[in-house]
């Protein structure tokens, strides 16, 4: 069985380029034009860097896109959305089990990526170790609700 690391998920090896293919959709699609998601949706999400140790964070539609994102500018569009289609297949996945995927924590050295599952995506959240898990999960679902109220807003606009 393979190890994850964090790295695997944000950098693409040559190997695994072609690969990539959509998650499943659970019960809300987004789609909204790049006007209209990017800023609204960036302002939910920098709500949890109010979360001690939290670094940044991204919203991955269903369909494995990128809905919006707070990560620091070092990750670039190509690393994020890496990121939300692997993100998004793993949902995938794990839907199939006997209990779906609700949260995951994936720690790697300093730094750990907790999921959060939404009924129009995931929230992925890039946290220090020393974040208080309770804490970051109260507002993951606190902000989770604001982001798909966000989203429909937009969508019906």
């Amino acid at each position: 069985m393979p190890k994850w690391k964090i790295k695997d998920l944000f950098w693409v090896s040559p190997a695994s380029e072609g690969s990539e293919s959509a998650g499943t959709a659970l019960d809300v699609d987004v789609v909204l034009d790049e006007s209209t998601r990017a800023p609204q949706v960036d302002q939910v999400l920098s709500m949890l860097r109010d979360v001690e140790g939290v670094v940044g964070s991204i919203a991955i539609a269903n369909a494995g896109d990128v809905i919006g994102s707070d990560l620091p500018r070092m990750f670039d569009s190509v690393a994020m959305e890496t990121l939300a289609m692997r993100l998004s297949q793993l949902r995938a996945a794990l839907a199939s089990a006997d209990k779906p995927l609700k949260t995951a924590a994936f720690r790697y050295e300093n730094h750990a990526l907790y999921i959060s599952q939404l009924n129009c995506g995931l929230i992925g959240v890039l946290a220090e170790l020393r974040t208080r898990e309770p804490a970051l999960e109260m507002a993951a679902r606190l902000v989770g609700q604001r982001l798909e109220a966000t989203l429909e807003r937009a969508s019906r606009a």
